[in-house]
Formats: C-alpha cells, structure tokens, sequence
C-alpha cells in the first residue's frame, strides 16, 4: 500500500517528463493496431494457478514452473526514431526487437538463467556453438567456402493483425528472407548497407525453393555476411513492404513473439502476445512462448522518474541498453529497496567523444592533440567519484570481460607511452600542446544528447586546463541522429563504443563505416579489419584486436572515456529472469519472450 501512496507522489513527474519530451513538437499521436479478435486469444491456458508448482526443466534442474499471462511492463530512456530498420541502426527501432525475428538467435539455456557459458547481461556476438535456428532451421557453408545455404523453417507465419492485407496470416517464405536481405542491405539509409556495403560482401541472393535462400559472397566476406546476415537483420514480409513502401507503427507487421497494438508518441508502447509464434521454451519444450499476455514499455526520459517508477513497482524491470542505472543509482536502489533482484556488471557501452580527423584544419588532426586531451582527463578521479570506484579507465579497444580475458592487456602492461597518456599528467598535455602549436588552446564544439551533459561538463573543465574551451550542444536524439549519421558534425560529437560484436571489426574506426562518426582513414587499422572480417571464430577476431589494442591507444582516434558499472533491477515477480539484455546482436528485449510474471505475487503486492 506505502507503494501506492509513493506512486502518487511521483505520477505528475512521470507526465512532465512525458511532456517535455514531446515539447516542441506535434501533439503525441496514438496509434492503435489491434490484432482481429481472432488473434486476440491463445491457444496456451492462462488461467491463474494458486502456488508455485515446482518441475524439472530440460538442464535437469527443480525450479518453479512458468505460468502464462499477466502485463510485463518495461521502460525505454528514449523513443523509437523509426518503426523500420532499414531506416537507421536497429538501436533506434526498439520496437522490432519485440515483434520481428531473425534467421538464428543465441541460446538461451546457456545464458544468465541457464548454464551460464555466456553473458547475455551485455549486447555481444553469438558464438558459434550457442547458435540455435530460429527463422532459419538450418544453415550450410558449402566447400568453396563463398556460398552460404540457408533453410527456412516451415509454417511460421507473419503477424495476423491490423492492417489486412494479403502478408496476415500467411507463411514466411524464402521470397520474404531475400527480399529481407536485398532492401536492408541496399538500401542507402540501412546500417548494413552503410556499414557492410552490397557491392562490398556479397556477390548474389538467390531463392532456390519456396524454403531455401542461397547468398554467395565476396572473397574473404562470408563470416561477416553469415554474422550480421543471420544475427543482426529482422526480416519483413515482402508484399506488405512493397505496398506501404516503409514500415511505421501504424503497420508494424513481423513474425515476432510480440505484436504492435498501441503506440502514443514519446510515451508508450503496448505490445500484445502473438499466437501463432512458433518458439517453444528451450527450458520447457512443450511450453509455446512468450509468457506475458501483454508488454508494455513506458518511455521514460527521466531518470529520477524511471527511479520512482521502480521503487513503487509501477516498473517490472529497469536496466539494460535501453534505460541504463548507474552506480549511484544503483547503490541507492539497493539501499531504499532490498527487496528487488539485481545485477551489476562491466558496461561495455563506453562513453566516448570522436573528434573529426580528417579534416586538417581542425587541432585533432595532430594526434598530439588528441593525445593531450586524453592526458588532461582524470579517469581515475571520474571512477572514484562519478562511478562511485566501479569502472575501468582502460577498456578501449577491448573490455576485460568473460571470454576475453585471454586476449585483453591490461593498462599496466601497456607500453610506457600509452601508461603515460592515462596518468593525468596536466603539464605533459600542456607541452603536447605546445608542440603541435596549440598552446594558446582552441575552441571546439561537442554535439550531444541530453544524458551525456554531466560527463561532459566534467571533461570540459579538464579541458580548460589546458586552454581548451569545449562548447556543448545539446540535440533532441532524432536530431543529433541526423546530423551525426550524415557525419556532418563540426568538431566532435559524443557516443557510446559498443565492444562486444560489430565492434570487434572496428566498427567506429574502420574508413567510410557508418559509426565511424571521426572519419578515420588508416591502413593499419583497415588491414587487421579485412583479416578479423574473414575470421569465423571470435577467438580469431580477439586474437587480432588484442594486437592493436597499443596502437589504438596511441593513436587516439577516439577519446574513450572510462567505463562504469551498470545495474539491472527486477520486481521479485518477475520470474525466469536474470538481468539479461541481448540474446546475440542488437536483439534488446528479446528476454521478454522467455520470462514469466507470478501474477498471485503481484497481485498481493498490490500492482
């Protein structure tokens, strides 16, 4: 009941966050694509169960056997820019990781809530033994070595829900798999197409039967084709993208664990069970998933809101890629509620500032420059008080983190020259200056987003030390999307480094790539790439990042800045669940089709 009272007290903050993210901007549109009724009803029973009641699971463990229904309720820290991934990076379409599927997904029994082999807490590439069909029932690389064999499982369908059309109700073929592929991956606007360009990695996408797609690719590129081919691009029924040309939330249409019903722009998302998914839980096979009746992610901006929000159990789960809790936040969650379940771990999504290399009139052109402004930052400072001593200074271009830790070398067994540029050294950054000819310090613009002022308002104040006046320009995230996509940023502009899968090809550093936001250009980071890009195994591709990591730091193409902690929090309720985020890559919010809600528990909490 105090619960209810705190709730309350704290609803008006909820709707003025709300509202101050669409200031500005059009009245918030609601949007309602309701499934037919004949969708709206499940073949599974969700009929409430009085107790636990306890079963073996397929790794032979006693646990608690999931019962269906009830409405997981998540929460977003910003809005979907776009309902089509071929319209901008799959992080900026959250809805899609809910409602549309891909050829393979990660394993989920060897994740956080089975035997542990893997760590699904952070976004990362799927290894080749955890790999388990999904869309695709199976998959070969013929002898050539080119030519990748895909085989469709039979009788999946696409989403039976509002609009109709021919694509409701019916089997996803090989047809909606190529044609998946040929726009995602030509499309000018695509991060595939950006990133991994068509003409660059595959030679041809060809449909032999009505289940079975064969990709021939470039010389050296069918690794990285099978990778982000595979565990990376959702897939779209043909017919219907041909009709409305994009997709959008009136005409959310997947084969996905979850349909679109409700969307209320800036505020919140509801998605409603599809019964026609074709997965079954990997821990109990004879149970079809998802669990949950009903998802429903609030878009909270706010963060003292999304605090509120679970310390009164109006939230579910707070944590993750999608609404992170820092170490503050987290030490006093833990502090004010001891009743929530919680995990804390390495965030791999670094902050970082890229500055603009190319451009010689700029300082950072001279790499003493950029050396300068890493030398004049306190990591250890930021860790100690921002990060509450829970950070890494060293953690670019790889992160000591399970499964590369054999490859990792830490900063005191660096060379003495990258040792010195992360030792605070503000008279050593002042004579790099000098020597570059900057003595005097220079101007320069950081474009950002909201969230990423603090950080940056400390850097800036590390950077007048050395005379180096730092102009911080907040962007609403469309905006800023726009302006850094199109890499027309004046200076330098603020991010995140996502280590853990496309990264481990230098994504942000590789010349001409998408994230690559400081338009970097250098062979000797071009050439690794090519041999990490042929690799198939991912101790391959560590084995070579692992030799740059000297190189990279001494270059300082991008100024990463230390790495925190992170905390996921969950409601008791919330069950079968361990602070997972990704099941492979970019696939955020894949957990909510695994996880199950004690709707008695609940309920006797009074929510």
């Amino acid at each position: 009941m105090q619960r209810k009272h705190v709730w309350m007290l704290i609803s008006g903050l909820i709707i003025l966050s709300s509202l101050l993210v669409s200031c500005g901007q059009t009245a918030p549109q609601k949007v309602s694509t309701s499934a037919p009724t004949s969708a709206k009803t499940s073949s599974v029973s969700t009929a409430t169960t009085s107790g636990p009641v306890m079963a073996k699971d397929s790794l032979g463990r006693t646990v608690e056997k999931p019962r269906y229904g009830g409405d997981f309720v998540d929460c977003w820290n910003t809005s979907p820019i776009v309902f089509d991934e071929a319209l901008l990076h799959p992080r900026n379409t959250l809805a899609w990781q809910l409602t549309h599927d891909e050829l393979f997904q990660a394993n989920w029994t060897m994740g956080n809530s089975g035997t542990q082999e893997w760590d699904y807490r952070i976004v990362g590439e799927t290894m080749a033994k955890e790999r388990q069909p999904m869309v695709a029932e199976s998959w070969e690389i013929l002898p050539d070595g080119l030519t990748i064999v895909w085989h469709i499982r039979h009788g999946i369908k696409w989403q039976n829900k509002d609009p109709k059309g021919p694509w409701s109700g019916r089997e996803l073929t090989a047809d909606d798999v190529a044609f998946s592929w040929n726009r995602s991956w030509t499309l000018p606007t695509a991060y595939l197409a950006q990133s991994y360009p068509y003409k660059d990695y595959i030679e041809s996408i060809t449909v032999t039967d009505k289940y079975t797609m064969t990709v021939k690719t470039k010389v050296g590129m069918t690794a990285m084709v099978f990778k982000m081919g595979g565990d990376h691009l959702k897939l779209y029924p043909k017919d219907a993208c041909e009709q409305f040309g994009t997709f959008t939330a009136q005409n959310d249409i997947g084969s996905g664990a979850y349909m679109l019903t409700d969307w209320i722009d800036n505020t919140t998302a509801k998605f409603v069970r599809n019964p026609d998914y074709y997965e079954m839980d990997p821990f109990f096979p004879s149970n079809k998933l998802p669990y949950p009746d009903t998802v429903t992610c609030i878009v909270m901006p706010d963060a003292s809101s999304r605090l509120a929000a679970i310390r009164t159990g109006k939230l579910d789960k707070l944590g993750g890629s999608s609404a992170p809790v820092s170490v503050d936040d987290g030490l006093s969650i833990i502090k004010t509620n001891p009743e929530l379940k919680y995990t804390a771990y390495l965030d791999t999504s670094q902050p970082a500032i890229y500055p603009k290399i190319q451009v010689k009139t700029n300082p950072t052109y001279d790499v003493r420059v950029r050396q300068a402004l890493t030398m004049s930052i306190n990591y250890q400072g930021i860790i100690d008080t921002m990060y509450k001593g829970k950070g890494v200074a060293f953690n670019f271009p790889m992160s000591p983190i399970p499964g590369w830790l054999n490859f990792y070398t830490p900063l005191d067994k660096m060379p003495a020259d990258v040792q010195k540029l992360y030792s605070y050294n503000i008279d050593g950054a002042k004579q790099l200056m000098s020597d570059a000819g900057f003595a005097k310090g220079f101007d320069c613009e950081v474009v950002c987003t909201s969230r990423d002022t603090d950080m940056l308002s400390v850097i800036k104040d590390y950077w007048s030390k050395i005379n180096v006046n730092m102009k911080i320009t907040v962007m609403e995230p469309a905006a800023w999307t726009a302006l850094t996509n199109a890499h027309k940023q004046t200076d330098m502009c603020y991010y995140y480094l996502l280590k853990t899968s496309s990264e481990i090809e230098f994504r942000d550093l590789g010349t001409g790539l998408q994230a690559n936001y400081g338009d970097v250009s250098d062979p000797k980071i071009d050439t690794p790439r090519k041999d990490m890009l042929a690799a198939f195994t991912v101790d391959e591709k560590l084995k070579i990042l692992g030799s740059m990591q000297a190189y990279v730091a001494q270059q300082q193409y991008i100024i990463a800045l230390p790495a925190s902690y992170t905390y996921c929090f969950w409601e008791p309720w919330v069950k079968g669940y361990s602070g997972e985020d990704s099941a492979g890559i970019t696939n955020m919010g894949n957990y909510t089709r695994y996880l199950w809600i004690d709707k008695d528990m609940k309920k006797a909490a009074g929510h």
